[in-house]
């Protein structure tokens, strides 16, 4: 049963600002793939699922230029952007009451929370848990003399040889099975071990963010560990930052990445070197020569691609170097381009004599750097099963560079999703885009 109580908001004021009324236009649920609609009224009785989908239309004068923001306390504490012109959906009700809360958000800021609605859920008996374990115990009454009288059996016919012998070879197999589910487990548990020990190599959102205030990271892995890491340090009123792709998925990417985060932070606290040429130059050797040891002891021949950078904001100058990796700006609503050099880091380029090239760019106000690893624009997807392609992405990054960064994040994980579609993630996905002259 669900009970809804709607209230009148009348209209939201803010100091001596007036907002508008938000108000209720429509009520529906989904049930069985049909729409039910729901009459306004104050209380109505329906008949739920557990999984019924409820949808609630609202918003405030049509000609006021203005944004609602929305949260149904009991179901999560976070305030939602309802987009223009689409509905607001809720999902996963549990026998509880909730409050649906609305206000008005414009440039000048927002409106007290004002409640419209109020929701008193009531599951039916058969959605609820109690009715699988009726059934489940019902199953077990029926199964276990039914297994009794099977081992009975099987004791009887123990005199068949040919039958001793499968019993011998299925329990064999029932053993085998039993130590590999337990290696597999082992083994999940320690690779989500070393997740966490990833996660807490990675820069905080905290420290992320009190380095880069309008920044953002879009970190989606495609296994429990990436071989995809980003890095943020300062020192001497510099910031840097990288974005880093290393040989592999999962567990061989995500070694080669802690001896990367082990490396950078010697260079830059140790060494002192600020240039990304030169510190790429000796990530470089340091990879190489973590892998090597000699002539005729070569390990592995695997590095990693790189984008990094040094941002000086007093003399509003950002530093590059890259292997395998551009860096986007977008100036003026035009997209600029700086390509990094064509080799991995970890694969020997001191030996022919070459460094990697750095990059000094002036900035300006409203300069927008954006620095990613091939997972986005490399994945399969949209309605031929085709990559997303670096075209694709850079129209999407030139439509939203003036958003706010969160809002930008929020709009290149769901493009990813909705290209994706029904897809395997191919690669690690990894994007960071920064305003670098914002400072709060």
């Amino acid at each position: 049963m669900l009970l809804l109580t709607l209230f009148t908001t009348g209209t939201m004021c803010r100091a001596a600002r007036r907002y508008p009324a938000v108000k209720v236009r429509r009520v529906r649920y989904l049930t069985r793939d049909v729409w039910e609609f729901v009459p306004l009224e104050k209380e109505i009785r329906l008949h739920l699922d557990k999984n019924s989908l409820l949808e609630v239309e609202m918003g405030p004068l049509p000609e006021w230029p203005t944004s609602i923001q929305y949260k149904l306390a009991g179901h999560d504490s976070l305030w939602h952007l309802l987009e223009p012109g689409h509905p607001a959906y809720f999902y996963g009700f549990e026998n509880k009451t909730y409050h649906l809360y609305a206000r008005i958000v414009d440039v000048d800021g927002a409106s007290p929370p004002v409640q419209l609605l109020t929701i008193h859920v009531r599951i039916p008996f058969y959605a609820t848990y109690a009715v699988y374990i009726y059934v489940l115990l019902a199953l077990l009454l029926l199964i276990i003399p039914y297994l009794y009288l099977r081992y009975r059996t099987r004791s009887l016919r123990r005199t068949n040889q040919i039958l001793i012998e499968k019993e011998r070879i299925a329990r064999e197999v029932e053993k085998q099975r039993d130590r590999l589910s337990v290696m597999h487990k082992n083994l999940t548990d320690s690779i989500r071990y070393a997740r966490k020990i990833q996660q807490a190599l990675l820069p905080s959102d905290y420290y992320f963010h009190s380095q880069l205030p309008e920044a953002f990271i879009l970190y989606m892995p495609r296994d429990i560990v990436s071989g995809d890491f980003y890095w943020v340090n300062n020192k001497d009123d510099r910031i840097f930052f990288a974005v880093a792709d290393c040989t592999g998925h999962g567990v061989p990417g995500a070694f080669m990445s802690m001896i990367g985060f082990e490396i950078l932070d010697k260079i830059i606290n140790d060494q002192g070197i600020v240039h990304p040429g030169e510190i790429l130059n000796i990530l470089n050797y340091g990879i190489s020569n973590t892998f090597s040891r000699g002539e005729e002891d070569l390990l592995l021949k695997d590095g990693m691609d790189i984008s990094f950078c040094t941002l000086d904001r007093r003399k509003k100058i950002l530093e590059f170097a890259g292997a395998f990796h551009i860096l986007y700006m977008i100036r003026e609503n035009k997209m600029l381009e700086y390509r990094g050099d064509r080799v991995s880091v970890g694969l020997g380029m001191e030996e022919k004599g070459e460094q990697f090239t750095n990059y000094e760019i002036p900035l300006q106000e409203g300069d927008k750097i954006y620095l990613f690893t091939d997972g986005f624009p490399d994945q399969f997807g949209g309605p031929k099963g085709k990559k997303y392609m670096y075209r694709r992405f850079r129209h999407l990054l030139l439509s939203i560079h003036e958003l706010p960064m969160e809002r930008q994040k929020q709009i290149l994980y769901e493009s990813f999703r909705y290209w994706q579609a029904d897809y395997e993630q191919v690669d690690d996905v990894l994007i960071m885009g920064m305003d670098p002259l914002f400072r709060g």
